[in-house]
């Protein structure tokens, strides 16, 4: 009886490899076939979290060294690298439209002050400050600040991206050695 009771308190101690292996292969399919999904879908965000979760489990399961781990590493520098283009995308449009609404207001302003003066052509005020320059130039000081905010969040994403494909690369590249070697 004692024989039985150790062998019990082992099995319970050592998990079985393959049992492991077993119960986390539906969670790998599970989070591959949603990841898949969203990046279908172009939800990049969620893309990101699910191969980013598949990433480390894969990791986890089969080393760092693996095909799987720089297969799942190329889904989610894919999906990071897609999100960053979205956001530059974004970026730029926002630039433009704001660029393109700064032209408007300019030139509208520039007609009404031409009109108040042709109107008041009389009256001429010489050293008084024009306060609308100065808060115009306030306001492009703070949206040059958010620009620059933006351009490095966006460059960390793309480097982000960068430094995810370039492990798979480099994975991949060691496999490739590997097997010409033998």
């Amino acid at each position: 009886m004692v024989d039985k009771g150790k062998q019990a308190a082992t099995s319970v101690e050592a998990p079985d490899p393959q049992t492991a292996f077993g119960a986390v292969m539906p969670v790998i399919a599970d989070l591959l076939e949603r990841g898949t999904r969203a990046f279908a879908l172009g939800n990049w965000e969620a893309a990101i979290e699910q191969f980013g979760e598949l990433s480390s489990i894969t990791e986890e399961t089969f080393g760092s060294e693996s095909q799987r781990y720089a297969d799942c590493l190329v889904m989610y520098g894919r999906a990071l690298l897609q999100h960053a283009i979205e956001q530059s995308a974004l970026l730029a449009q926002k630039t433009l439209a704001e660029a393109a609404s700064g032209t408007l207001n300019k030139e509208s302003e520039e007609k009404d002050e031409g009109e108040a003066q042709s109107s008041k052509a009389n009256i001429q005020f010489e050293g008084e400050p024009d306060f609308r320059q100065v808060e115009e130039q306030d306001s492009g000081v703070e949206g040059v600040a958010e620009g620059k905010e933006d351009e490095e969040e966006e460059e960390d994403d793309f480097a982000a991206a960068w430094n995810v494909l370039d492990l798979a690369r480099v994975i991949q590249e060691k496999a490739t050695d590997k097997k010409s070697q033998l």
